[in-house]
């Protein structure tokens, strides 16, 4: 219960802050504890009543602030802050990535570097706007402010401490977000002329662009729900049967588009690399869709990883929040 209490009072403070304060707010609780009944193993009616007597956790939590923090909650600003810095650093690197693949010529002048600057700011901004107003959304529609409004607050409406198969790993799917971003920066701003430079100068196109032109809303589509996904698990900040059945979802349309993609006729220009290279064309092909098959095979594999832990803790748990 108590866990329970530190661990929904933190869901308010800021990361920096959060240690500490709860190490206070959890000193507090247990003098009042000792005060009160002594020394010894407590009661989960002693308990209640000494949270009860310290007081909401939110109110509890902006005790120690300074001020009220943003016109975004206090339980999401944490993950505001991080998603923004996710998308500028990758925006950043996104838009440089981009710039590698112009023609060597547009970069031999200064209007090119200012250009390039231009629309980094224009696009940074795009984005920290179009990310504000879902966490304005988000916090208006979902607030997480439910348990101050009530004053005669019940412990029931405390968040639980996740379990460690609830726990995501955070570092992952800040990775996750951070190169699907400078993959679609990259990916729609370079025409969609995917190539691969030979001698320097010359671009052999690797797909075919009237094959592969078909996906590229689908492409977008996808990466973007999974971009949201990624958000709402950060946000989120465990997993629970809403997540990890999207999750499934995710990847089984994931897995069904690379399969399409990748396996469809003619959609790569196995010929045109052949010549590039001076190989043998039959050699080269062979070579070419053997390596796909191998790429397609792990791909399976990996994704298959993925749905089959969250199908086993679904299954192994279908009343709980997991």
């Amino acid at each position: 219960m108590i866990k329970n209490y530190l661990y929904t009072i933190g869901k308010y403070l800021p990361s920096s802050q959060k240690s500490e304060i709860l190490k206070e707010i959890e000193s507090n609780l247990y003098d009042f504890l000792e005060e009160n009944y002594g020394n010894g193993e407590y009661t989960d009616k002693e308990i209640e009543i000494a949270i009860k007597a310290l007081g909401q956790p939110k109110k509890i939590a902006e005790s120690y602030l300074d001020s009220p923090r943003y016109i975004i909650g206090s339980a999401y600003i944490d993950a505001y802050w991080l998603i923004i810095k996710i998308v500028l650093i990758s925006n950043l690197i996104g838009q440089i990535i981009t710039s590698i693949f112009l023609p060597l010529d547009s970069k031999a002048n200064i209007q090119f570097f200012i250009e390039i600057i231009a629309q980094i700011f224009q696009s940074s901004m795009a984005s920290i706007g179009v990310i504000t107003l879902i966490f304005i959304v988000i916090n208006k529609y979902y607030p997480k402010d439910t348990i101050v409004k009530n004053e005669d607050w019940s412990l029931d409406l405390l968040e639980k401490v996740p379990l460690e198969n609830e726990k995501i790993k955070k570092f992952k799917i800040i990775t996750r977000t951070f190169f699907i971003l400078i993959f679609l920066v990259a990916f729609n701003k370079v025409s969609m002329d995917i190539g691969v430079y030979f001698e320097r100068t010359t671009i052999v196109s690797v797909l075919n662009m009237n094959k592969f032109s078909p996906y590229i809303i689908w492409i977008n589509i996808l990466l973007a729900i999974t971009l949201l996904y990624n958000i709402y698990l950060l946000i989120k900040g465990k997993w629970d049967r809403f997540s990890r059945k999207a999750s499934i979802f995710i990847n089984f349309i994931m897995a069904i588009l690379v399969i399409k993609i990748t396996l469809t006729p003619k959609i790569w220009n196995v010929n045109l690399i052949a010549e590039s290279l001076s190989k043998d064309i039959d050699t080269f092909s062979n070579m070419f869709k053997t390596s796909i098959y191998f790429f397609i095979i792990a791909f399976v594999i990996m994704i298959l990883f993925n749905v089959t832990k969250h199908i086993k803790i679904l299954v192994s748990n279908p009343k709980k929040n997991l």
